[in-house]
C-alpha cells in the first residue's frame, strides 16, 4: 500500500530526466550489501552512481565541491561541531545520476532507502547540494525515511532576494523530480507568503508529474496571471537546472 503513494499521478511525459545528487559524509566504502526490507529501498536506480571520494587522495576535490561557499560557510556558523566531524571524515559517497524510469517516484524511494543505509553504516553527515542543506544523519532520517511517502517541498527550497523592483523568489531542487524549478519576480513584501504558497502548489504539481507547457497561463485568486516561460540550463548557477520565469500578465 505504501507504494502507492509514490506514483506519479499527474504524469505526463516530456521534461528532462530526474537528476538525483546526494553526498554521505564520513564513510568511504560501500556496504557489500544492503537489507532493502528493513531500509525500503530495492538498491540504487539504474544510471546514478556510487563514487567513493577517500580524502587522503581527494582533498582537493571535496574541499572545493562542498567544503566552501554559501553553504560550507552557513554550516560553520550554524553547527561548526559538524563542520569539524567533515573535516576530519575519511572522505565522502556520492550518489549521483539521472533517472531511468521516471514514470512514478518510486526511484527516490529506493535513494532515500540506500541512502539511510549508508548514514546507518557510520556516516556523519548528508548534503544536500541542490538545497545547499547539510543534515546530521539521524536529523535526514526522521524528514525523510520514517515518513515512507513522498515529501517534494523538503527536496525543494525556496530562496528570497531583494530587487529593485521587489522580491524574487526562485526555487531549487526540481530537477529531482525532472522539471523546471520556478522563478517570480517584482513579489510585495506583503505578498511573500502567498507567492510562496503558489511555488509550493507548482512544485507539489511537477513532483508528482504535471508539466508546465512554455507559453501556458498560471492563474493565481490573489496574484493574477502569469505567462510560463522556459529559459537557463543546469550550467545556471541559480538554478543548476531549466528554470520556468513566471511572467505576471497585465
Amino acid at each position: 500500500m505504501a507504494e502507492e503513494q509514490w506514483q506519479r499521478n499527474h504524469w505526463k511525459e516530456g521534461g528532462d530526466r530526474p537528476f538525483v545528487f546526494l553526498v554521505i559524509y564520513g564513510i568511504i566504502d560501500f556496504p557489500a550489501t544492503i537489507r532493502g526490507r528493513e531500509y525500503r529501498t530495492r538498491g540504487i536506480p539504474d544510471y546514478i552512481e556510487a563514487r567513493s571520494f577517500e580524502r587522503s587522495t581527494h582533498a582537493k576535490y571535496l574541499r572545493e565541491s562542498y567544503e566552501e561557499g554559501y553553504a560550507w560557510e552557513l554550516l560553520c556558523n550554524e553547527d561548526p561541531e559538524l563542520a569539524e566531524l567533515i573535516e576530519s571524515s575519511p572522505g565522502a559517497i556520492a550518489l549521483a545520476g539521472e533517472v531511468a524510469d521516471a514514470t512514478s517516484l518510486m526511484y527516490l524511494r529506493d535513494v532515500i532507502g540506500t541512502a539511510a543505509a549508508l548514514l546507518d553504516s557510520g556516516a556523519v553527515a548528508l548534503y544536500d547540494p541542490f538545497t545547499f542543506r547539510w543534515w546530521r544523519p539521524e536529523t535526514w532520517k526522521v524528514v525523510f525515511h520514517a515518513p515512507d511517502e513522498p515529501q517534494p517541498k523538503k527536496h525543494v527550497v525556496i530562496l528570497y532576494s531583494a530587487e529593485r523592483d521587489g522580491l524574487w523568489l526562485h526555487t531549487r531542487g526540481l530537477l529531482t523530480f525532472g522539471r523546471p524549478d520556478l522563478s517570480v519576480r517584482g513579489v510585495s513584501q506583503a505578498d511573500i507568503g502567498t507567492a510562496a504558497g503558489m511555488l509550493n502548489e507548482l512544485i507539489e504539481l511537477q513532483a508528482f508529474g504535471g508539466r508546465l507547457a512554455d507559453g501556458e497561463t498560471v492563474r493565481h485568486p490573489s496574484l493574477g496571471s502569469f505567462k510560463v516561460q522556459y529559459a537557463g540550463d543546469r550550467d545556471d548557477p541559480d538554478f543548476n537546472n531549466v528554470h520556468v520565469e513566471l511572467e505576471r500578465k497585465n
